[in-house]
Formats: structure tokens, C-alpha cells, sequence
């Protein structure tokens, strides 16, 4: 299949540069660490829904509905594989049991959001919009009920209200959204629009500002980290696309899910780590780490299996 490299280089560029700014205003206090959880929780109370309605409000919708639910459903059989295969690794590598959740969160959930469709865009030239919003709205399910739980370590009493988040109800309302297909006032449309297209900015801006608060050397010094990340980018990849063939899946849809099995880990875990009390220093290097690997992981992919 033919990739514009060139794209996809350039909107792993863009994710850097705004990373680096987000550092460069750390150090220069202009944007100070107190300021992380603030910005935080814009972007989980604020732009990430608007991200998630976006994704349904405004799109010409062609696939039939069953064919939404054969490719849901085969995105969360995908992330069943990620929990089985990762969810053992940590305690394998020793890692300290407050971290456990972290790690396994770098090794199941990919930046799906903006990576995944920037990444599908340069690779089917637009062909799979849509398949990559039924993939954030799964992902949004198992990553705000789960992923939260993951990142709590269970530490003291879990509280129900921390599922009762603004994604996790907009998912809810996303769904309704295709289900009901009503029609959406143009300012409505225009305003969830230019709200969702803060979320990957200032994602960036957190994780840049947050490695600002650990020596540099201290970002590449975790070995755990790159064996998860080989997980991640690499074997986790080739599993789907092993377990999609065995079920004779239709190669479109194939193409698509092993993509969005390599994405780089998701941004989101240095927000909900901070919000929730997991480590938010790891999480940050594992997303600056992943990236950095997946201008040469995604490539390879692709020549591989699609």
C-alpha cells in the first residue's frame, strides 16, 4: 500500500514541536507545573468530549449499521488481546506496584485520537475517517471505566463518581448521535469543531511541561519502558493482524485495526495521571519515547501487513 511518509512525518513534527514548547515554557516559568492539573482538566472536561461529538457531528456517515457494529466489535476484541498479553508483563519485569498501572496503560492504550487519524489519513487517503471514530469511541469506553482504574493502583476506596466523566458520557451521547442521526444547528457543529481541535495542542503542551520537571537523562533511563514499547509497537501489531486473518476479516478493516494497534502511546495518560494519582513523569516519557519510535515502527508496519 502507498504512504506519504511525508505526511506522517510531518504530523509527528508538529506533536514534537508543540512538546517542546511545552518544555521551553516550563523552564522559563511561564508555564509552571501547578498549572498541569488545571490544563488537565479542560482537556478532559472540555475538549476530549468535544473530540469525541466531533467525531460523529458534522461527518457524512456511509457505513451501514452493521458494519459499525462488525468493526466495533472487532476493536474490542482487539483490546481484550492488549489486556491479555500486556496486563502480565510488568509484574514480570519487577516493576514497583504503584507503577503497575501505569505500565500497563502505556502497553494497551494508542494515541487514537489525533495520531490515528492524522496517521490513516496519510495511509488511505481518507478512506477510514470513520472506522477510526468507532475506534476512539470503544477506546473511550475501556480507557475512562478501566484505564482510570489502572491509574488509581487502587489506592483507598474507589469512588463510582470517577466514571461519571465528561468522555465517558459524551461517548455515550456519540453513540446515540449515529444512532438517532438528528440534525445538528451549524453553530453547534462549528463550535465542537474548533474546541477538538485543541485537545492534541495542549495534550502536547502538558506532556512537554510535565518532562520539564525530571532531569533529561532521567527520560531515557527506564529499560521497562522500551520492553513495553516493543510490545506496544511492534508485537501487539502483529498479533491483530494474526488473530483478524484466522477470522477471515476484510483486509480494509484489517489494515486499520493493525494500524491502530501501533499507534504511540496515548497522551492522555499524563492528563489522567495527574487528575488521578498515577505517575505522571513516567507516562510523559513513555508518550515523548513512543513517538519518537514510531516514525520508524508505523512505516514498517504498513510495508508488513498491509
Amino acid at each position: 500500500m502507498t504512504m506519504d511518509i511525508g505526511s506522517v512525518l510531518q504530523q509527528m513534527a508538529v506533536l514534537f514541536i508543540i512538546l517542546i514548547l511545552g518544555y521551553l515554557l516550563n523552564r522559563l516559568k511561564a508555564l509552571p507545573p501547578e498549572t498541569n492539573r488545571v490544563l488537565s482538566k479542560i482537556l478532559l472536561t472540555i475538549c476530549m468530549p468535544a473530540t469525541i461529538l466531533g467525531s460523529v457531528i458534522g461527518k457524512e456517515i456511509s457505513m451501514s449499521t452493521s458494519t459499525v457494529l462488525l468493526f466495533a466489535g472487532l476493536t474490542l476484541l482487539t483490546y481484550i488481546l492488549y489486556f491479555v498479553v500486556v496486563w502480565p508483563i510488568p509484574p514480570l519485569l519487577k516493576a514497583d506496584r504503584e507503577n503497575l498501572g501505569v505500565y500497563r496503560f502505556m502497553g494497551i492504550f494508542g494515541n487514537v485520537g489525533f495520531m490515528g487519524f492524522a496517521i490513516t489519513e496519510a495511509v488511505f487517503r481518507g478512506a477510514a475517517g470513520f472506522h477510526v471514530t468507532i475506534v476512539n469511541i470503544v477506546y473511550m469506553f475501556i480507557n475512562f471505566t478501566i484505564g482510570i482504574i489502572m491509574l488509581t493502583g487502587g489506592k483507598g476506596k474507589l469512588d463510582p463518581k470517577l466514571f461519571l466523566n465528561a468522555p465517558l458520557i459524551s461517548g455515550i451521547v456519540a453513540v446515540l448521535l449515529f444512532i438517532i442521526r438528528p440534525p445538528i444547528p451549524t453553530v453547534v457543529g462549528d463550535t465542537v469543531s474548533m474546541l477538538s481541535k485543541l485537545t492534541a495542542p495542549l495534550g502536547m503542551l502538558i506532556i512537554g511541561s510535565s518532562l520539564a520537571t525530571m532531569p533529561l537523562r532521567d527520560v531515557f533511563n527506564d529499560w521497562r519502558v522500551y520492553v513495553l514499547l516493543a510490545f506496544k509497537l511492534l508485537i501487539l501489531p502483529a498479533l491483530v493482524f494474526v488473530l483478524l486473518k484466522l477470522l477471515r476479516t476484510d483486509p480494509f478493516l484489517i489494515g486499520v485495526s493493525v494500524l491502530m494497534a501501533g499507534m504511540p502511546v496515548a497522551t492522555n495518560i499524563t492528563v489522567l495521571s495527574t487528575i488521578y494519582g498515577g505517575n505522571e513523569k513516567l507516562g510523559s516519557k513513555s508518550v515523548f519515547i513512543s513517538t519518537l519510535l514510531s516514525a520508524g515502527t508505523i512505516p514498517l508496519l504498513v510495508y508488513l501487513f498491509l
